[in-house]
């Protein structure tokens, strides 16, 4: 049952991120002079998201549970990341790892890497042995920086579970 909980609840926080995503892409003027940026490397392949209009980072609050979502994609119908930060405080400076249910509480983090050719690589409950650290450098008003890595497994397919290393985001948090 906890099992399925979590699987439902990776799913739905997924296409949020993703509608989060679609609703804050309007044309804005943050003076970043082009610098905000989501890397890192999966399975020996370099990955970057830099396109400025389609980074951006949401934090909110239900009850007790508190989230944050920082997504990358390089348009509709092709590759997309999504970080997403769970916990029963508010989202800060911290290392989110790997996730669970802390409580009526979900905390630590669930990253989802869909590539070009629509394999998706997540560490969840239902991805095996994956596991991940996310680690918040810096939280403004107006961005969210920091680290991650880790070891993803496909959602969708048979695929071997993958490293994933170097992972840097600097993202506008959205208004």
């Amino acid at each position: 049952m906890k099992r399925s909980f979590l699987h439902k609840l990776t799913a739905i926080l997924i296409v949020i991120a993703i509608g989060v995503l679609m609703f804050l892409t309007s044309c804005r003027n943050d003076g970043s002079g082009g610098t905000y940026s989501i890397s890192f490397t999966v399975d020996g392949t370099h990955v970057e998201f830099t396109d400025q209009h389609l980074l951006t980072a949401t934090f909110n609050q239900s009850g007790t549970q508190h989230t944050g979502s920082i997504v990358g994609t390089k348009g509709i119908g092709t590759s997309s990341v999504a970080i997403n930060l769970f916990d029963s405080t508010a989202i800060d400076a911290n290392t989110y790892v790997n996730q669970e249910l802390v409580g009526t509480s979900l905390v630590g983090a669930i990253i989802t890497y869909i590539d070009l050719n629509g394999l998706s690589l997540s560490q969840t409950i239902v991805s095996g042995g994956a596991s991940i650290t996310v680690e918040i450098t810096e939280i403004t008003d107006k961005t969210v920086r920091g680290n991650f890595f880790g070891t993803l497994a496909s959602t969708t397919s048979q695929v071997a579970e993958v490293p994933l290393t170097d992972g840097q985001f600097l993202v506008p948090i959205g208004e």
